[in-house]
C-alpha cells in the first residue's frame, strides 16, 4: 500500500481525510512549521505543498482555507 504524509497537527483533519481515502493509501500525519509566503490560496497551498514533500522526502498532502467575499473583491481570503 502507498504511503502519503498528510502535513497537520488537527487530529480531527486526519479522521476526515482517512474516512475519503479509506484503505487505499496509508496516511501518515504529521505536523510541520511551514512559513506561509502572501499570495493566493493557491500558490499558498503549493509552496506548503512544495515544502513540505521535500522535507519529508516523499507524497503529501497539504490543506489550507480561506473566505472570500466577491462583493468585497474577495477579500479577506487566506489572510482571515
Amino acid at each position: 500500500m502507498k504511503t502519503c504524509t498528510f502535513v497537520t497537527g488537527n487530529p480531527n483533519k486526519i479522521i476526515e481525510v482517512n474516512a475519503i481515502v479509506g484503505d487505499k493509501i496509508a496516511i501518515e500525519p504529521r505536523a510541520l512549521d511551514l512559513p506561509e509566503i502572501q499570495g493566493t490560496l493557491e500558490e499558498i497551498a503549493i509552496d506548503k505543498c512544495r515544502r513540505a514533500a521535500k522535507i519529508v522526502e516523499g507524497p503529501v498532502i497539504v490543506e489550507d482555507s480561506a473566505l472570500e467575499f466577491n462583493a468585497m473583491n474577495k477579500l479577506p481570503g487566506p489572510y482571515m
